[in-house]
C-alpha cells in the first residue's frame, strides 16, 4: 500500500499525526531531548527512562481508552498500527484525544464541537 492510500481518509490533523508518527520526529521528551531542547530529561511523566511514541502508544499507563483504540485498530503490534490504513487511522485519533501533543488541542477540540473544515472561515477574501 502506497503513502497516499494509507493516508486515505484521515484529517489535516491526523495526517499530521501520522507523520510525525512514521518519521519518529515528534515532540515528545525523548527526541526533544535528544536533538538538544531543554527538557530536562527524555523521561516520561509516568516515569519510563524514554517517553517514545511506542512507550506512549502501547505501555503509557498515564493514556487512557488504549484497549479500545487497539480494537479499534485491530491489533497491538505498533509496526502494523503504523503501517495499515485501519491502524493508522485508529492511532492518529486516540492519540490526538489524549492531548500528547500541544499542537493538536484545538483539533481536538473542533472534532468535539462537531466542526469540520466546511465550517471554517477563510482569514481573508480575495477581491
Amino acid at each position: 500500500m502506497n503513502t497516499q492510500e494509507l493516508r486515505e481518509g484521515l484529517t489535516k490533523a491526523e495526517n499530521t499525526m501520522a507523520t510525525l508518527l512514521r518519521t519518529g520526529i515528534i515532540g515528545l521528551k525523548d527526541w526533544l531531548y535528544w536533538v538538544g531542547v531543554p527538557v530536562g530529561s527524555p523521561r516520561c511523566e509516568c516515569g519510563w527512562p524514554r517517553q517514545t511514541p511506542k512507550h506512549v502508544i502501547l505501555l503509557c499507563p498515564l493514556r487512557t481508552n488504549r484497549e479500545a483504540m487497539l480494537s479499534v485498530a485491530g491489533t497491538e503490534n505498533y509496526n502494523t498500527l503504523l503501517s495499515t490504513q485501519k491502524g493508522l487511522k485508529a492511532v492518529t485519533r486516540w492519540l490526538i484525544s489524549q492531548n500528547v501533543l500541544d499542537q493538536f488541542r484545538v483539533a481536538k477540540e473542533m472534532v468535539m464541537e462537531g466542526k469540520g473544515a466546511s465550517n471554517r472561515r477563510p482569514l481573508m477574501t480575495l477581491q
